[in-house]
């Protein structure tokens, strides 16, 4: 089982979709977990394996009356500044921006 707590500092609201690794391989079977996370909002969140292999993120732009999607997902696992340790080594992950998908870490 795994957890980790998810900061929005967007001023979007987003669907968030995790992409959860079954097992070891990065190339494996996936499970996905789908929540929404509102403009400002830190939300904790459980999922039912140990390793993410990626995130995804839905939202609407009410300017250009288009809903986005954009997705980042793990291609090797390795150790830091990979993907795979941001999302795996820190229990808070933090959008910065749907923009190029800026997310970083902390414990």
């Amino acid at each position: 089982m795994g957890a980790k707590t998810f900061v929005n500092n967007t001023k979007q609201n987003l669907i968030v979709t995790l992409l959860i690794r079954e097992g070891d391989s990065v190339q494996g079977p996936e499970k996905t977990q789908k929540f929404p996370l509102s403009a400002g909002e830190t939300k904790n969140v459980s999922y039912p394996e140990t390793f993410l292999n990626g995130l995804s993120f839905n939202w609407n732009d009410p300017v250009g009356q288009a809903e986005n999607a954009l997705t980042k997902k793990v291609s090797n696992r390795g150790a830091a500044p990979t993907f795979d340790a941001l999302l795996n080594t820190n229990s808070v992950i933090i959008i910065n921006s749907v923009t190029g998908m800026d997310v970083t870490g902390r414990n």
